[in-house]
C-alpha cells in the first residue's frame, strides 16, 4: 500500500488488511518507525475498522554479496530502481566511490554500461555493483562480467506476524 504511487491502493484499502508488514525497517530511525505504527492504528481506529487493528509485522532489508573480502574493495554501484535510496542506504558500509541512478524500469544500453564502466575505471573502483534486478536487465550487454558484482537483497523478519502461518495454514487448508 505505502508508498503510494501508481500501482499502490489507497490507504482506505488497510480496511481489508488482517496483516501489515512494514519493509525496510532497519533503513529509518525507531522514532520514525513508531510514529507510522501509530499513525496505521489511529487512522485504522478512527476510519476505518474500531473493532479491529490487523497485526503490525516488521522486517529489514539487507544485502549479501556472492564474493568474499569485499570489505577492503571500493565500488562503483548503480541502480534502476524505484526508490534508489534504500538501496544506496544499504550500501553505506562498503566504499562506494560512486553512486548512479537511472530511472525505474530503465532499459540498458550499450553506451549506458561503457559510461558505468568508465566511471568506475576513472573512481578507482575494483568492483561494480548493482541489484539482481538491474543484472538481469545488463547481462546480455556486459562487457566485463568479472568487474560486475550482483547484490542480493534479502527481508528477514525483525517482528514476525504471529498470526501469519495460522491464517495461511487454514486458507491453504480448505
Amino acid at each position: 500500500l505505502l508508498p503510494v504511487g501508481r500501482a499502490r491502493e489507497e490507504l482506505k484499502s488497510l480496511a481489508r488488511a488482517d496483516l501489515i508488514v512494514l519493509t525496510k525497517v532497519n533503513l529509518t530511525s525507531e522514532e520514525n518507525l513508531q510514529a507510522l505504527k501509530e499513525f496505521l492504528r489511529k487512522y485504522l481506529t478512527l476510519h476505518l475498522t474500531p473493532d479491529f487493528v490487523p497485526e503490525i509485522a516488521e522486517a529489514e532489508y539487507e544485502i549479501s554479496f556472492p564474493s568474499e573480502n569485499l570489505n577492503e574493495k571500493r565500488f562503483f554501484a548503480f541502480s534502476g530502481l524505484a526508490n534508489p535510496s534504500s538501496f544506496r542506504k544499504s550500501l553505506e558500509k562498503f566504499k562506494v566511490a560512486e553512486f548512479l541512478e537511472f530511472s525505474d524500469h530503465h532499459v540498458y544500453t550499450e553506451e549506458d554500461l561503457k559510461n558505468i564502466e568508465s566511471r568506475a575505471r576513472r573512481a578507482d573502483c575494483d568492483r561494480i555493483l548493482t541489484t539482481e534486478k538491474d543484472y538481469l536487465k545488463i547481462k546480455e550487454l556486459k562487457h566485463n562480467s568479472d568487474y560486475f558484482e550482483v547484490v542480493k537483497l534479502k527481508i528477514s523478519w525483525r517482528i514476525p506476524p504471529a498470526g501469519l502461518y495460522a491464517f495461511l495454514d487454514k486458507s491453504f487448508s480448505q
